[in-house]
């Protein structure tokens, strides 16, 4: 709640409460219309594995996946997310830059279909959906160029 700062990746983009002055950074809104979640989950499974596999990654991958599935379990979690997917009030924040990977199978590639009420910043990122996982420094630095802190600043 004192961050000057929110950033919000996947499902946590639905579940904000930020302050009108704090600046918000999404990524990968799983956001695309005409194709549901569940769609888009099992392409960037799929994905994923490609990937990976091709780059000699499969214990990555497996380790990725595995910690995912530990995660799915968290049902409480989701029908949060859910619900504040339903409501839709993140579609309303101000001050919000909206970061999509490349290849990110959740987030629709035309960002200009993410209903936001105002005109917000868009941003293109290397990777897949959880590439900050994997190499935050796109995301640092999106941190730096879009809202840099004062010099005596310490909140992130």
């Amino acid at each position: 709640s004192q961050a000057d700062i929110i950033i919000a990746h996947s499902g946590g983009c639905f579940v904000l409460d930020p302050r009108p002055e704090q600046r918000i950074i999404m990524i990968g809104v799983p956001y695309w219309p005409d194709r549901s979640i569940f769609k888009s989950l099992c392409i960037k499974i799929a994905s994923d594995f490609y990937h990976h596999h091709h780059q000699g990654e499969l214990v990555f991958w497996l380790h990725k996946t595995g910690w995912n599935a530990v995660y799915s379990l968290k049902i409480r979690t989701h029908f949060r997310m859910l619900r504040g997917r339903a409501r839709g009030a993140h579609w309303q924040y101000k001050n919000v830059t909206v970061a999509r990977n490349i290849h990110d199978a959740m987030c629709t590639p035309d960002l200009s279909r993410l209903p936001f009420t105002t005109p917000q910043n868009f941003v293109e990122l290397p990777g897949h959906h959880d590439e900050c996982w994997v190499d935050p420094n796109p995301v640092v630095e999106l941190v730096q160029v879009t809202a840099p802190l004062a010099a005596d600043s310490s909140t992130i």
